[in-house]
């Protein structure tokens, strides 16, 4: 299994779908002009005028001009949606970075809460679980001490008097 990349802040996230959106435009209007070049004859919706110098002209040089009229024109629509694409991404970049700041504002969502909560009860039951335990442990070494609960560890005084004693800490029995 391959690792995942890591998670993109939100100034990245906008920069990737800058990118994205502007290879898709670049792309189709390299396919446009490529098929404006290969065409030969200008497009009737456009609704360019006659040319009045193309009557003196040979056809091919008429030809050659509305193709060129025709791609300046494409080139001057492109580059007004390409602007306008721009402007729109500013302006969702904006809004994912006002959004990401009130995210970061509002603090832990309600699942991280829950899952402390969760913890929570967890250490809590292992924890008695663990006193059980050593109480149990108490009782089968012996049989008399392990009788009450646990109160406490606590530094023993005359355990820190003695010489030869390695621990300190003894358990007290209520």
């Amino acid at each position: 299994m391959s690792p995942s990349p890591p998670p993109l802040n939100a100034s990245q996230a906008v920069e990737r779908i800058r990118e994205i959106i502007v290879g898709r435009h670049l792309e189709r209007l390299e396919q446009r002009v490529a098929r404006l070049e290969t065409t030969a004859t200008p497009s009737p919706a456009i609704g360019f005028p006659p040319d009045r110098s193309a009557v003196n002209e040979s056809p091919l040089e008429a030809l050659q001009q509305n193709v060129q009229r025709l791609v300046d024109s494409n080139r001057q629509q492109t580059e007004l949606q390409f602007s306008i694409y721009r402007e729109e991404t500013q302006r969702l970049a904006v809004q994912i970075q006002h959004v990401a700041a009130i995210k970061a504002q509002e603090g832990p969502p309600r699942a991280v809460h829950q899952l402390e909560q969760k913890i929570g009860t967890w250490l809590t039951e292992w924890q008695h679980s663990f006193r059980d335990h050593l109480l149990d442990r108490d009782r089968r070494i012996d049989p008399r001490r392990g009788r009450g609960p646990v109160a406490r560890d606590r530094i023993s005084p005359d355990a820190a008097r003695k010489p030869g004693c390695r621990s300190r800490i003894h358990r007290r029995t209520l």
